[in-house]
């Protein structure tokens, strides 16, 4: 069967749905990230743990042939037994590296690699771990008390930098894959085809994550920043504002639904409800020019705006929406970046930034 072909008897997804991942799934064969047996089998299937364990090392091997990466899976020590693998196997071996997790003292091979594991594995293949590391430790500092995996939601921020998972179109959301649902062989072929291709100045440009630092944070505003770092890893899903079954089709946030999400479903006062209209960024940003915030400012549980001509957008022109969260740092949910994430108002942001909106009333 080819790689192309979708296998007999799919659930499905409309025709055509997979044709996203055709490009990837040539490469991962290809280069041979993903073992045939599995692409044979069609962009739908599931992935699990072990076949996910051996194409990382697979990943590995071939940056490392093709651009000089480092190895540490395939050259380190054995490592630590687990139940049902070996200290000799790559698969106790990533355990011991931390590119995956053990399940009470086992690997639990057959069972489906998730969304959260797959951010895990895919930091760690390439050479990013000890920033990822930093990054989860700048985020538990600045907004404790999360109810997280800190380590987990920084890898999901890499990935989304490094544009490695692909946003489902309109209509295509129930293919989308949460934290702790399983990835399928189009979504895995994906991010190993851009992973492999990952450019080393794109990788160098994540250390700016390591100093990651917010002002002192108010109640309010801790608590709405605490409910977007927990929505990491959620996808973007069109007009999605929870992260729960929705009529979307699947769990996932737009940009203004993920303004819903966190400002008025993290336990902020009442008074932040009536501050916000309608759910759209167009609407959300229609307000007197006198009571529009600039960038200086721009104070944390603030929302930005951006539109196409920066601050001589009027609220028509503005198409995203995001959550100030201080130091140049903001909070949102983006198409470009498949979901949730944390970036920096600066170059191409910094420039379509239109203005700020204050809903918080009491910090």
């Amino acid at each position: 069967m080819s790689v192309l072909a979708l296998p007999t008897g799919a659930q499905a997804a409309p025709a055509g749905s997979w044709g996203w991942a055709q490009p990837s799934l040539r490469f991962a064969a290809e280069a041979k990230l993903l073992p045939p047996a599995l692409t044979q089998r069609g962009p739908a299937a599931p992935v699990s743990r072990k076949a996910w364990v051996r194409s990382l090392a697979a990943l590995e091997a071939y940056r490392a042939q093709a651009q000089g990466a480092a190895a540490p899976l395939g050259g380190m020590p054995a490592g630590v037994a687990l139940a049902d693998a070996p200290a000799a196997t790559v698969y106790a071996r990533s355990v011991s590296l931390g590119w995956s997790s053990s399940q009470a003292g086992r690997f639990a091979g057959s069972k489906p690699v998730t969304g959260d594991e797959a951010a895990r594995g895919i930091v760690g293949a390439l050479g990013l771990q000890a920033s990822v590391a930093a990054f989860a430790e700048r985020l538990k500092a600045e907004i404790p008390g999360a109810r997280t995996d800190y380590y987990v939601r920084a890898a999901h921020v890499y990935t989304r930098v490094l544009n490695l998972r692909y946003n489902h179109l309109v209509g295509q959301e129930f293919l989308e894959v949460s934290p702790g649902e399983g990835m399928k062989v189009g979504h895995v072929a994906y991010m190993l085809d851009r992973a492999a291709h990952a450019d080393s100045w794109r990788l160098n440009s994540l250390t700016a994550y390591e100093t990651f630092d917010l002002p002192a944070l108010g109640a309010n505003q801790a608590q709405v920043l605490r409910s977007g770092v927990e929505m990491l890893g959620q996808p973007y899903v069109w007009a999605g504002e929870t992260e729960g079954v929705q009529s979307e089709g699947h769990g996932g946030f737009d940009c203004s639904g993920f303004i819903w999400r966190t400002v008025l479903g993290g336990g902020v006062p009442a008074d932040a409800r009536r501050a916000l209209p309608e759910r759209t960024s167009m609407a959300m940003s229609d307000l007197p020019a006198r009571a529009r915030i600039g960038a200086a400012g721009l104070r944390p549980g603030d929302l930005m705006f951006w539109g196409y001509k920066g601050p001589g957008s009027r609220p028509a022109d503005n198409f995203h929406a995001g959550v100030y969260m201080g130091n140049g740092w903001f909070i949102h949910s983006s198409g470009g970046n498949a979901g949730p994430n944390i970036d920096r108002l600066d170059g191409w942001w910094g420039e379509r930034f239109s203005w700020g909106r204050r809903v918080l009333k009491r910090t």
